[in-house]
């Protein structure tokens, strides 16, 4: 890539167009390669769990959260919910959550902001691809 001297196209009075378009050009060819990585990396974490039902990207995995499809979620009240059937996500699955969310951060408005006005604060690609975001719930003692 040819160095760009910013301070230079700053205190310029007449802009150089082509400069700027050639500048433009290169930085969105590096966000989409950019974006294409993440994806890739992010459905590798999210297709499957590692030892359980799940999958998580190091960030979740930290939080004790994990990504799931399920086709029915039950309300259980107190912030609990109770999915049915609780399934690894898969790889198409993985695939097109990873690419919605990362395309639609970079070049559009944030469809991660769903998740303030839908129930259990699910995303619009959460809706799409049938996933939601869990936590384990702490084990109850059953009594017998």
């Amino acid at each position: 890539y040819d160095t760009v001297d910013f301070q230079e196209l700053l205190s310029q009075v007449e802009i150089d167009y082509d400069k700027a378009f050639a500048i433009t050009t290169e930085v969105i060819a590096m966000e989409i390669i950019n974006r294409l990585l993440i994806t890739m990396f992010e459905t590798m974490c999210l297709r499957h769990g590692i030892g359980t039902i799940g999958g998580a990207t190091p960030g979740k995995r930290l939080l004790g959260l994990k990504l799931i499809k399920a086709e029915q979620i039950i309300d259980r009240g107190n912030g609990l919910i109770l999915v049915a059937p609780a399934t690894d996500v898969g790889w198409k699955g993985a695939f097109i959550r990873s690419a919605i969310k990362n395309f639609t951060i970079a070049f559009f408005l944030p469809a991660c902001l769903t998740l303030f006005f839908h129930s259990h604060n699910r995303t619009v690609y959460d809706v799409l691809t049938k996933t939601v975001v869990v936590q384990n719930a702490p084990r109850q003692p059953q009594n017998h």
